[in-house]
C-alpha cells in the first residue's frame, strides 16, 4: 500500500491544486460531459442483430457485418469463438467490457492523401444505431497537420469519446466512411488514420 502523499508546500502549489480541481469540480471550469445513457449489453446485442440478421441465424455473418461499418471494422475482437461469426452473446460480452472501460477516450482522428495530410475537411464520428437514439454525434474539422479532434455539436471537450462502436465520415471532395470500435483495449485507438 502507498504511504501517505507528501503535503503540499508553498502558496503556488496549493493555488495550482485549487486551479487543476476546478477542471472536475461541478460548475468551475469547464465540464466534461456525462457518458451517454447506454441500454443494456443483452438489449443492445438483440437490437443489432435485429438490425442486422437477415438470414435469420442469430448471428451476423461477415456479409451482414457489411451493413455496419463498425462492426465490420471490430469483427476479429468480436468473433471470440473464431467460427466466422458474431452471436448475441459474444456483441453482448463486448459491449459489457464496455463499460469497464474509461467513461471517455483521447480520440484523434487523421485524414491522409497520398501519405500526406488532408486540411479543413469536416469529419464526425457518430454511434451505431444499436446504441439507442440518444447518442450524440461528435464532429470536427482537420487542421493543417490533417488532425481533427472532435467533440460534442453543442459544446465539450475535444477529443475525447466514450467507448462504442462508430462509424467515422469525411466529407468534402473526396468523401470517405469507414468503422471503428473506440475501446482501452484497441491498439492505436486514440489516432484514427483515414486514408483518401
Amino acid at each position: 500500500m502507498a504511504g501517505p502523499r507528501p503535503a503540499c508546500r508553498g502558496w503556488a502549489r496549493q493555488i495550482g491544486f485549487v486551479l487543476l480541481a476546478g477542471w472536475w469540480i461541478p460548475g468551475c471550469g469547464p465540464q466534461f460531459a456525462a457518458p451517454p445513457a447506454r441500454q443494456t449489453p443483452a438489449a443492445a446485442a438483440a437490437k443489432a442483430l435485429a438490425a442486422y440478421d437477415t438470414d435469420g441465424d442469430a448471428s451476423l455473418d461477415k456479409r451482414e457485418l457489411e451493413a455496419s461499418p463498425s462492426l465490420l471494422a471490430a469483427r476479429l475482437r468480436l468473433d471470440a469463438n473464431k467460427d466466422g461469426k458474431v452471436s448475441a452473446g459474444e456483441l453482448a460480452a463486448r459491449l459489457e467490457a464496455h463499460h469497464g472501460m474509461s467513461d471517455f477516450i483521447a480520440t484523434v482522428i487523421r485524414v491522409t492523401r497520398n501519405g500526406k495530410p488532408v486540411a479543413g475537411v469536416p469529419v464526425t464520428l457518430t454511434a451505431d444505431p444499436f446504441f439507442g437514439a440518444d447518442d450524440p454525434v461528435y464532429s470536427g474539422v482537420t487542421d493543417e497537420h490533417g488532425t481533427a479532434l472532435v467533440a460534442l455539436a453543442g459544446g465539450g471537450m475535444q477529443g475525447l469519446v466514450p467507448p462504442g462502436f462508430y462509424t467515422v465520415d469525411v466529407t468534402g471532395d473526396e468523401p470517405a466512411k469507414r468503422g471503428c470500435e473506440i475501446a482501452d483495449d484497441v491498439p492505436s485507438t486514440n489516432r484514427l488514420e483515414i486514408a483518401l
